[in-house]
């Protein structure tokens, strides 16, 4: 989800990603994939708390895409430990591993 001025609305993505869990399929494999440079422009802490509140979300295998600078920054990180919690966060150089985790 992207503003106006072409900045990523976090809250906006994670807004849907609450309606779109609750439609999802309990008997399938689910992943959420975010592609991010992890430095957020707003507070995400409560909208991030509702999407793991909804029913499927220990469910759901969440990886963030990371590019390698933003590894080096704490906020990101820390927004990326946030996000996908005991999921996995991976280089956008680290194909392979992207790739195995979603497939394997």
């Amino acid at each position: 989800m992207c503003s106006s001025d072409l900045v990523t609305d976090i809250n906006a993505a994670l807004q849907e990603l609450i309606v779109l869990t609750n439609h999802m399929e309990k008997d399938t494999k689910k992943y959420v994939v975010l592609f991010s440079d992890g430095l957020t422009t707003e507070d995400y802490i409560e909208n991030l708390a509702h999407w793991k509140q909804t029913e499927l979300y220990s469910d759901i295998v969440k990886i963030a895409v990371a590019f390698d600078d933003d590894l080096r920054d704490s906020q990101s990180v820390s927004f990326f430990k946030d996000f996908v919690g005991i999921g996995m966060v991976i280089p956008i150089t680290d194909q392979e591993k992207l790739l195995t985790a979603l497939l394997g």
